[in-house]
């Protein structure tokens, strides 16, 4: 509204302002970039939409980029490999791996039992990972294309390996921290990470709790639509701000005529409800009371600026509520770790002495992964292969208790 009232010189002085906020964050993250010294308070593995499904490589959607579909397993297996020797060679062992979401693809829907396949041969992956306590799985829109919600609550039993149950609650082995939610569908949860003496909390959000395809089950456009399977009350906030066919039959272009932060408004994202809104805060206050810290795992990205050329389109609904909610609490909460993307991005926000970092996804760019070092100073060292950089996020504003 702003940048319509006045014009061309607002939207100009407005965009260096964004250019001279980002240069001096980037300045200060430079000037810390592969520090090695330091002690490791935890450390933990991260990998972003795998999106693995035995089908031939293709391009993806809009034709720029190729999709290694069988190639991306064979990226997790090498991100097992490199986490192994992380944990077995570094200063600390691994406290936790963190699955982003999208660890496989939707068309496993194609074919009767491609999905469970997929999924069973992702999960030997992970069942494997014994130099960690236990791994986090994050729900994408792909879990929920192959998989409904009361699955993923439950588990998915996998045949091979035996006993292994793929869920996206909180993980066994993961010391819950308080509050714990109260929704008995969410997949939002809390915890302690394993050799940080409570120091930090991670907290895992349900982006997906608003949206059409909330119950999961399907594609939408494919499998549910509207008045099958869709969530009629995630579809009519879609529909509030999207007047394409979002809710008809048939692929379309959801972008048309959607520009700048309006082109978030599409099936594949979602939004945060009331009822994590105020877990979230309830989380922030508490850490703050203690003098901890928070990192914040999504798979849906939090922040415009780290989505890739700033284009929004895989940016949560009600990113707004979100950010508002993060600068009540600065410096509380010094990452935000999400995926969705597939193109890496990241951004500082000032306000709330929050880094945002989106990951590359090995599906689009082979072998990219990574483990953060959470140091005993505050400070953040990420550490990449493949297409993800390396990065330290420096100790700018330890959380301060409020007592």
């Amino acid at each position: 509204e702003v940048l319509f009232r006045f014009g061309r010189k607002a939207t100009h002085l407005l965009h260096s302002h964004r250019r001279h906020l980002r240069s001096m964050a980037e300045g200060r993250v430079q000037a810390a970039e592969m520090d090695g010294d330091g002690e490791v308070l935890f450390r933990f593995g991260f990998i972003a939409d795998v999106q693995h499904a035995d089908i031939p490589d293709a391009m993806n959607f809009n034709k720029s980029m190729k999709r290694f579909y069988k190639g991306s397993l064979k990226s997790l297996q090498e991100a097992d490999s490199w986490w192994r020797k992380k944990s077995e060679d570094g200063p600390k062992k691994l406290s936790f791996i963190a699955n982003l979401g999208d660890v496989l693809d939707g068309q496993n829907m194609d074919k009767e039992g491609d999905n469970m396949k997929a999924i069973g041969n992702l999960c030997s992956v992970f069942a494997r990972a014994d130099y960690a306590p236990f791994t986090v799985h994050l729900v994408g829109n792909h879990e929920l294309y192959n998989f409904t919600r009361t699955q993923l609550v439950e588990g998915v039993p996998i045949e091979k390996p035996e006993k292994y149950h793929f869920k996206a609650t909180i993980p066994d082995g993961a010391e819950p921290a308080l509050p714990v939610s109260s929704d008995d569908k969410g997949f939002y949860f809390a915890f302690y990470p394993p050799g940080a003496d409570r120091q930090y909390r991670v907290l895992v959000l349900d982006p997906y709790d608003i949206s059409c395809m909330r119950d999961g089950g399907g594609r939408h456009g494919i499998e549910i639509y509207e008045g099958h399977g869709m969530d009629p009350a995630g579809l009519a906030l879609l529909k509030e701000h999207n007047h394409n066919p979002v809710g008809g039959k048939g692929q379309v272009n959801f972008f048309e005529g959607m520009k700048g932060e309006e082109g978030r408004w599409v099936p594949f994202n979602g939004g945060f409800g009331e009822q994590q809104l105020a877990w979230l805060r309830k989380h922030l206050q508490a850490a703050q009371q203690e003098s901890q810290r928070v990192l914040l795992l999504s798979h849906v990205i939090l922040h415009p600026d780290a989505t890739p050329d700033r284009s929004c389109r895989t940016l949560l609904w009600n990113f707004e509520e979100v950010l508002s909610l993060l600068r009540e609490f600065p410096g509380v909460v010094p990452l935000v770790l999400c995926g969705h993307a597939h193109t890496g991005a990241r951004c500082f926000d000032e306000e709330s002495k929050t880094h945002h970092l989106t990951c590359y996804s090995p599906l689009e760019f082979p072998d990219s992964f990574g483990c953060c070092d959470v140091m005993a100073d505050g400070s953040i060292r990420v550490i990449g292969n493949g297409k993800e950089p390396s990065w330290t996020a420096p100790p700018d504003c330890p959380a301060q208790s409020s007592l």
